[in-house]
């Protein structure tokens, strides 16, 4: 990447990151796609995994003393071995595959996220081992899970700061998991960990300023903007791939 090409990712990934830590999501929505174009779908989803887990962390230490720890052991011990599942079948998937799968991935999202929105189904806490195993699979395959899965956490009751420092510790494990597998695989060596690390630290840093900016931001915008923003990707990618076979 040219100097100019890396100062504009990193000043976009503090701005996606920055609303990420106040949503609880976008993050990974605005970043994937960016560093998809960037680097192409093989390195991108590795330095993605990286860069997620730094900035959820800092997600959930910004908000420790909220965590719902029930919550938290219900998605964890599900979306780990998912994740792991996942990200072992990114590795021996051929890349056309992985583009068609994360641009229906990306269409997918939106009407789910609408349609459990709509239903306003209260979530349960034996019911989020099956969001975290289905959200935690998709995510190891280099999807963006997000916007799926926050629904069924907001309706379950997590709010505001339980809310995302419950959801930052576990996507935060599951992307480290993700991280593992891609490293064990050889797709985390130098210089992807370290274009990881770059973007990683700058993310934390947006999660710490949209936290504290969480009661101040017109959610149903940001999000119609973020659909729209994946909306187009996905379609381009899905073209991208089709037109490649």
């Amino acid at each position: 990447m040219t100097p100019e090409v890396v100062v504009g990712v990193l000043l976009l990934a503090l701005a996606a990151s920055t609303l990420g830590g106040v949503l609880g999501f976008g993050t990974g929505a605005i970043m994937l796609p960016v560093m998809t174009l960037v680097l192409g779908v093989r390195v991108a989803v590795p330095v993605m995994a990286l860069a997620m887990t730094m900035t959820n962390a800092g997600r959930a230490a910004f908000s420790w003393r909220d965590i719902d720890w029930k919550a938290f052991l219900a998605l964890a011990g599900a979306s780990i071995p998912a994740s792991m599942i996942g990200a072992t079948l990114f590795v021996n998937l051929d890349t056309r595959w992985l583009d068609v799968f994360i641009a229906a991935t990306l269409l997918l999202l939106i009407p789910a996220r609408r349609l459990s929105a709509r239903a306003q189904y209260k979530t349960r806490l034996r019911d989020l081992p099956v969001v975290a195993g289905v959200s935690g699979f998709i995510s190891g395959m280099g999807g963006v899970t997000g916007p799926l899965a926050t629904p069924f956490l907001l309706s379950y009751g997590l709010v505001r700061s339980a809310f995302l420092g419950t959801d930052g510790l576990y996507s935060a494990l599951t992307h480290a998991t993700k991280a593992g597998v891609f490293a064990a695989n050889g797709a985390l060596a130098s210089p992807v960990w370290e274009m990881g690390l770059a973007l990683g630290g700058v993310m934390v840093l947006g999660a710490y300023v949209g936290r504290r900016i969480v009661d101040r931001l017109d959610a149903a915008r940001y999000i119609a903007v973020v659909e729209l923003f994946l909306g187009g990707f996905a379609l381009y990618m899905l073209v991208r791939a089709v037109s490649a076979f």
